[in-house]
């Protein structure tokens, strides 16, 4: 009868193991960690936390990190990103980290994604404003279009839109932005579109649109 109990106790010990390895993450599973023929690495929908930033830079160091066009990060549960995570993902094109816990980021952290194009929402970032602005510095190739909708942004800092002079859309809409600095804009000369919908707007500076000599859609 002991017998039997220590090992039921061993089996539960080790269902309950939190030090287990996320099984999205599980890079010794050939099935896992792998990238799709287009360059897509999902792991979306994983549960993935911040208790597993080591097997999450496992598995993108076994997908290879040169050969990664597009991750999906999406509908996971982290908080913040450990530095240096996106370190040789040389070739991403696409990153989705919408639906998340995020709340802090770390200084320069998508700097090296230089082929980045595409940024699907920083969900839940609620201290954002100075990574945002990182976040937007780093990327000169993602001029196109830009979504930082569904977040709770408040403010923005001055300069975060600096050198974005092909961007032709922004989306901002569905934040708690409550205002936002003098000269946001200045330099968004190619702007067509600015969504500010659905935020906690009072006040704005004076002419603060005035330099969007492209705009078609506000």
């Amino acid at each position: 009868m002991l017998e039997m109990t220590l090992i039921i106790l061993l089996g539960l010990s080790t269902f309950l193991d939190t030090s287990a390895v996320n099984v999205c993450l599980d890079s010794t599973d050939a099935d896992r960690c792998q990238i799709d023929a287009n360059g897509n690495l999902s792991l979306g929908l994983c549960g993935i936390t911040d208790a597993d930033f080591d097997d999450l830079a496992s598995c993108l160091e076994a997908a290879g990190p040169e050969t990664i066009t597009t991750l999906y990060l999406s509908h996971n549960e982290l908080t913040t990103l450990p530095e240096g995570i996106f370190g040789g993902l040389t070739a991403l094109q696409t990153l989705y980290l919408s639906y998340n816990e995020l709340t802090t980021l770390p200084e320069g952290i998508f700097g090296g994604l230089t082929a980045l194009q595409t940024l699907s929402g920083v969900s839940e970032t609620t201290s954002s404003p100075r990574h945002v602005c990182y976040l937007l510095r780093s990327w000169p190739s993602l001029d196109t279009r830009r979504y930082l909708s569904y977040n709770e942004l408040t403010t923005l800092p001055e300069g975060i839109f600096g050198g974005l002079t092909a961007l032709q859309t922004l989306y901002l809409l569905y934040n708690e932005l409550t205002t936002l600095p003098e000269g946001i804009f200045g330099g968004l000369a190619a702007l067509e579109t600015l969504d500010l919908h659905f935020n906690e707007l009072t006040t704005l500076p004076e002419g603060i649109f005035g330099g969007l000599t492209a705009l078609e859609r506000l």
